[in-house]
C-alpha cells in the first residue's frame, strides 16, 4: 500500500511538472490573431524539401554562410508552402533563411547556393508566440496555425504560405499569412 502511494505521488508530481512546463511555454495561452500591414522583408535563404522538423540544419547552414561574409542578423525567416495535414512530409516545401538589409544584398549575391527574395508589404493575418526554449518552435505552430485556419475560414480567405519570423532579439516568433480574398 505504501508503494502505491509513492507511485501515485510521483505520477502527480510528473503531471504537474509537465503541465507547468507547457504553461511556461505558452501552451495554455490564447493566440491573439489580428490583421495588419507587414513587410517588406528581404531575405537570403535555401530551399528545403522534407519534414518541417528537419529544417533546422538548413537555417544553421544559411546563418553560417552569411556570418562567413560578415552579414549578421538576429532575425530568421521560414516560408512554409505546404500544409503538413495534406502533403506528405517528404514533399513539404520551405524556404529557410535570414532577414537581411538592403545593403547586404550585394554581398549575399556572391554566395552561389543562397537565393534572395522579398516578401512585399501587404496585409497579413498575424500572431505572436514567445520563444522560451527549443520547444517553442514546435509548440508555436500547434497553437497558431489552427487559429489562423479558423480566422481564414470565417473570413473566406484563400490559403497562403505560412511565414514565420524568428526575432531572436525580442525572443518571439511572428507568424504571418498573407490575406488573399
Amino acid at each position: 500500500m505504501k508503494a502505491v502511494k509513492i507511485i501515485a505521488a510521483f505520477l502527480v508530481f510528473i503531471v504537474l511538472a509537465v503541465a507547468s512546463l507547457l504553461g511556461y511555454l505558452g501552451m495554455f495561452s490564447t493566440v491573439a490573431v489580428s490583421e495588419k500591414e507587414a513587410g517588406p522583408y528581404i531575405y537570403a535563404f535555401k530551399k528545403y524539401t522534407g519534414p518541417y522538423s528537419g529544417s533546422g540544419k538548413v537555417f544553421d547552414e544559411v546563418h553560417s554562410e552569411l556570418t562567413s561574409i560578415g552579414v549578421t542578423s538576429e532575425t530568421g525567416i521560414g516560408v512554409y508552402y505546404d500544409n503538413p495535414a495534406v502533403v506528405d512530409e517528404s514533399r513539404l516545401r520551405s524556404d529557410c533563411g535570414t532577414v537581411i538589409s538592403e545593403a547586404d544584398v550585394v554581398k549575399v549575391q556572391k554566395i552561389k547556393d543562397l537565393a534572395i527574395s522579398t516578401i512585399p508589404k501587404g496585409m497579413f493575418i498575424t500572431a505572436e508566440f514567445p520563444v522560451k526554449n527549443a520547444l517553442s518552435y514546435m509548440l508555436g505552430p500547434i497553437k497558431v496555425y489552427p487559429s489562423f485556419n479558423e480566422h481564414m475560414e470565417g473570413k473566406k480567405y484563400k490559403p497562403a504560405p505560412g511565414i514565420e519570423i524568428y526575432d531572436m532579439k525580442d525572443r518571439k516568433i511572428l507568424y504571418l499569412m498573407q490575406v488573399i480574398k
